[in-house]
């Protein structure tokens, strides 16, 4: 197992991105060459007896800190296990298409289905792209307005005056996003980063992080985080719920800050499905919190003898809302890829080219120099006011214009995107986490999932804050306001001494207790109920068998299980919460019509295939008399039937779907009462049309991320 990966493997790549000069020398292999790690000691015998021998495992189910570095010549392992995370979070369901040879894999489809799940992906990202982008750029500005570096903002106040006294602030300004476009590090000279949760937005001073410590330096609230990225991540799902509490908030019609007892109260959050299907037994048990919400609104018009509910308006707007979500989440999702596509562009990473982009971007801003320094302001004034008429009272022209354009050129419309012009061959972030997918597949090494633990992982990225120095920095008299979120022990009696009163207890928690404990009885009854169903034949209920996970242990059973066999050695936990028991890289646990199995994938054989294997398990009286007689690792526990269900090859599967073990309202309600997760699944289809339902997968997104990664698919994104 500890074999050194083979010797360096040039992986074949578009010729057409690869003609650049880069850092590196052009066709050196991107998959470090290292050791392969030992397997975790929670790895169960049947994934290695089923384990693709070629498929080397860097680490799937170790910790963070034993995992080889680099596992990407140029790029740090946090790098990559953030591109993955926010990957699986952003690709729900992918499509076979014909090859376009002006565009990259993994476009958005023009007619992209939508879901209330997506809407908040798309929602998530824009907020870690756009807005902290733009939050980070007025940081900037409010450093140099701010005088808190004499010197630099002394060089841009004489650069500007210099220019304003010859009339060439526009070709000046030209000039420097020139510079900046082309050379990287004059980027960190006249812009030099700081953590952003430590710059004050409206003086440029020194401020105390929101979160009250620094544990982050890409976040604006500065929150700690134990695998890079994880802070911004948490920061927008916490903006997307503020946006649906105050939508909920404001349909119920509250009071500033009211619950109706007079608290302030934050709102709470739900993931959904997006999915029609029946609904599950424990959908059915609880109140649907969107009728909920819908009820209370409409009762709140009865109560102000307002009867607008019931006219016939509201059927159709909120229909009319509901088809215009489309295509407002596709400008968000154009708005967020066209960001991420200048970042790659600026800061290009390999295998994709170092300077054709740059030098694309940079190439219209030349003749603009000039046109900016020869063209007289009052013909600029002109122009610009006569297309302002033109563009009012012109529509019949316009019209026309554009009836002709389309009988001429059907596809002109196409030449104006970004993506096919000025950005083009440049990717997004998920076109670039597919393109390292594919070139360690090919190499026959599968990134490692990024890791769930608690445990930081060792920082092997560049992190360009560490020479911001805030010693002449102004500190902002307020900023010692924001409390500390440190995890910190504090006894309860002293702070009970300290505020002179006994602590405080939420109104009703009482009645939330006896709630949340009928709730989890009424889950519990409709678990068995599901159990019923699938016995008598119920195919969605079959999908639903296995789909809740067992309930994680606790602090108080992990001590008592110590305590009283301290001689036996535990194993150490694994470092991914997806992956439990050495799940992957090549056998993950999963179920077909309920049944347990497992799914094998398998890379090195001539038709790279994916097969489905069903899992006996005998109870034998040997087993229970001597327990362990296989050795360390119980075989008769778990015995795998090697005749497969079904085999299908991976190039025959055009079309790849995330499905979820229940709706949005059951994960709801599961989280809530039972505090459990809940296991997806997968459906594939191949060219016959024929789908394959795997459900209640443990590894989910890592068996999705290797099959779209594998073969020579062209995916577009739905």
């Amino acid at each position: 197992m500890n074999d050194v990966s083979n010797a360096p493997v040039t992986t074949s790549l578009d010729p057409t991105t690869t003609t650049d000069t880069t850092p590196a020398p052009i066709g050196a292999n991107l998959i470090a060459a290292t050791v392969e790690p030992r397997p975790h000691e929670s790895t169960k015998i049947e994934v290695t007896e089923l384990k693709d021998p070629e498929v080397k495992d860097f680490g799937w189910n170790s910790p963070p800190r034993q995992v080889p570095s680099p596992l990407v010549h140029g790029l740090g392992n946090e790098d990559i296990y953030t591109l993955v995370r926010r990957f699986n979070k952003q690709i729900f369901h992918v499509k076979a298409v014909p090859h376009d040879p002006g565009l990259l894999d993994l476009e958005v489809s023009e007619e992209e289905e939508f879901s209330p799940d997506k809407l908040r992906a798309t929602l998530e990202r824009l907020y870690m792209t756009v807005i902290v982008g733009m939050a980070a750029f007025a940081k900037h500005i409010a450093r140099l307005r701010s005088w808190n570096e004499p010197r630099r903002t002394a060089g841009f106040c004489v650069a500007y005056y210099f220019a304003w006294w010859f009339n060439a602030i526009l070709p000046f300004l030209c000039v420097t996003l020139i510079v900046l476009i082309v050379d990287p590090p004059s980027r960190k000279l006249l812009f030099p980063p700081a953590p952003l949760a430590l710059v004050s937005g409206t003086t440029g001073n020194i401020q105390t992080p929101k979160a009250g410590t620094l544990g982050s330096k890409d976040s604006l609230s500065g929150a700690p985080e134990a695998h890079k990225g994880e802070a911004v991540e948490q920061e927008a799902r916490h903006f997307v719920s503020g946006i649906a509490n105050l939508a909920i908030s404001t349909a119920a019609g509250k009071g500033p800050g009211d619950d109706g007892n007079g608290n302030a109260v934050a709102g709470g959050e739900a993931e959904a499905e997006g999915m029609t299907k029946p609904a599950s037994a424990i959908e059915g048990a609880v109140p649907d919190p969107l009728s909920a919400v819908t009820k209370a609104t409409e009762s709140k018009h009865l109560a102000s003898g307002d009867v607008a509910a019931e006219d016939a308006a509201k059927v159709p707007v909120q229909d009319a809302m509901w088809k215009k979500m489309r295509p407002f989440m596709r400008i968000l999702t154009d708005i967020a890829d066209t960001w991420e596509r200048f970042g790659n562009a600026l800061s290009p990473m390999r295998p994709f080219p170092y300077w054709r982009a740059r030098l694309r971007i940079a190439g219209p801003l030349l003749p603009l120099i000039f046109v900016t320094y020869f063209t007289p302001i009052a013909l600029v004034m002109r122009v610009v006011s006569f297309s302002i008429g033109f563009a009012f009272f012109g529509q019949p022209l316009i019209t026309q214009g554009v009836h002709w354009l389309t009988q001429k050129v059907p596809n002109w419309t196409d030449y104006l995107e970004l993506r096919r012009s000025l950005l083009s061959g440049v990717p997004t972030n998920a076109q670039l986490t597919l393109t390292l997918l594919r070139i360690a597949e090919a190499n026959k090494s599968p990134l490692p999932p990024p890791p769930t633990s608690q445990e930081a992982t060792v920082s092997d990225s560049e992190d360009d804050t560490e020479s911001f120095d805030g010693s002449e920095y102004d500190v902002d008299s307020d900023s010692e306001e924001y409390p500390a979120t440190e995890t910190t022990t504090v006894d309860a009696e002293d702070v009970n001494a300290e505020q002179g009163s006994a602590p405080k207890r939420k109104p009703g928690r009482r009645i939330a207790a006896a709630l949340k404990r009928t709730v989890k009885a009424g889950v519990g009854g409709a678990l068995g109920v599901d159990h019923l169903k699938a016995k008598v034949g119920s195919e969605h209920a079959k999908q639903r068998l296995g789909a809740v996970a067992a309930p994680p242990p606790t602090g108080d059973t992990v001590a008592t299980s110590s305590s009283n066999d301290a001689s036996i050695d535990q194993p150490e936990q694994v470092a991914r919460v997806s992956l439990p028991g050495g799940e992957g890289p090549c056998v993950f646990s999963a179920r077909l019509h309920g049944k347990r199995g497992h799914v094998v994938v398998v890379n090195s054989a001539t038709s790279p295939c994916l097969s489905f294997a069903y899992t006996k398990i005998p109870r034998t009286i040997m087993s229970k008399l001597l327990p362990g007689s296989y050795g360390d690792k119980d075989r008769s526990e778990l015995d795998i039937d090697l005749n497969p269900e079904f085999t299908v090859g991976i190039p025959d599967i055009v079309e790849m779907r995330k499905m979820g073990g229940y709706g949005w309202k059951g994960k709801l309600v599961i989280g809530w009462a039972m505090g459990r997760e809940v296991l997806d699944g997968l459906e594939i289809t191949d060219k016959m049309g024929k789908k394959y339902v795997m459900t209640a997968i443990k590894g989910r997104d890592e068996l999705f991320n290797r099959l779209v990664a594998m073969g020579k698919h062209k995916w577009e994104s739905w």
